[in-house]
């Protein structure tokens, strides 16, 4: 008794042409895309747009003075024990989350 596998062979068919329609269909809007000649964005006469003025409110600026200077800050000094083994003291807390 012979098997026959006319089902598969028919989708297997249907599927080729699928693919030859959407390679046709790819080929003729890559041909079109390509066939078209460009127009220039730009005609010949360029846009020039003339450069913005800076302009600075010295009046503002003035107001500034009137701030007090920042004085900065010194580093936090505290001595805490050294721990075994180590031969230098490290700059910081041992544990920089506790309360002042």
């Amino acid at each position: 008794m012979a098997i026959i596998f006319t089902k598969k062979k028919q989708r297997q068919n249907v599927l080729v042409y699928v693919f030859v329609v959407i390679i046709i269909i790819t080929a003729f809007i890559l041909w079109q895309g390509f066939s078209k000649k460009t127009v220039p964005i730009f005609s010949e006469q360029t846009i020039v747009i003339p450069p913005r003025e800076v302009k600075v409110n010295f009046q503002a600026l003035e107001k500034i003075n009137l701030f007090e200077p920042f004085v900065g800050i010194e580093p936090f000094n505290q001595d805490f024990p050294i721990e075994d083994g180590e031969e230098e003291k490290q700059l910081g807390r041992s544990n920089p989350f506790l309360i002042y």
